[in-house]
């Protein structure tokens, strides 16, 4: 056989034993998931829900998306829980949002993607966890966050919901939350 042939061969018998490989139950162990959806980060949900409130008081093309046309129904039963005042705190914080944040189409852009990664896995702690934020942003979601955890969190889930057990906020579609 020449040398020809046998360069094609071999690259194809290379490329079959990499595709046999990949199918593997070794080669399942050894890949990282990319994405992980977690429900007990509270300054993450806080901030995700901001987002979403923002997209659909902006009445953004996601706005008929599942997670974003319900999240206004969502927020008026949980502004029930809240003073007068109190409203008008949230309001003030979802309006900036929908000002600035939730004009993002994004969450792989800047600031967006930095604030969520560093907000994953912070769990429910009583204080900002991030010290990498803007000095607006982390004042913002610090003067949300008792309003959140009053009305919205925990609660329990809206109908459908079967992936977040206790919470009802921040749905990225009808079964699945963020």
């Amino acid at each position: 056989m020449s040398r020809r042939r046998a360069e094609p061969v071999g690259l194809l018998m290379s490329a079959a034993l990499l595709l046999a490989w990949l199918f593997t139950p070794a080669f399942a162990q050894t890949r990282t998931a990319y994405f992980e959806f977690t429900v007990d980060d509270f300054w993450l949900n806080l901030h995700h829900y901001l987002y979403v409130l923002g997209r659909a008081h902006n009445n953004a093309p996601d706005a008929k998306e599942p997670a974003v046309r319900s999240a206004p129904d969502d927020e008026k039963q949980g502004l029930a829980l809240l003073t007068d005042e109190e409203r008008q705190q949230w309001a003030g914080a979802v309006d900036s949002y929908a000002r600035g944040i939730s004009q993002q189409t994004s969450f792989f852009q800047r600031p967006l993607a930095t604030m969520t990664i560093g907000l994953a896995k912070t769990g429910d702690v009583a204080a900002f966890p991030v010290a990498t934020f803007s000095a607006a942003d982390r004042e913002l979601l610090e003067r949300a966050a008792p309003l959140y955890r009053k009305a919205w969190w925990p609660r329990p889930s809206s109908p459908g919901c079967t992936a977040c057990p206790g919470r009802s906020h921040a749905r990225t579609s009808p079964d699945r939350c963020g």
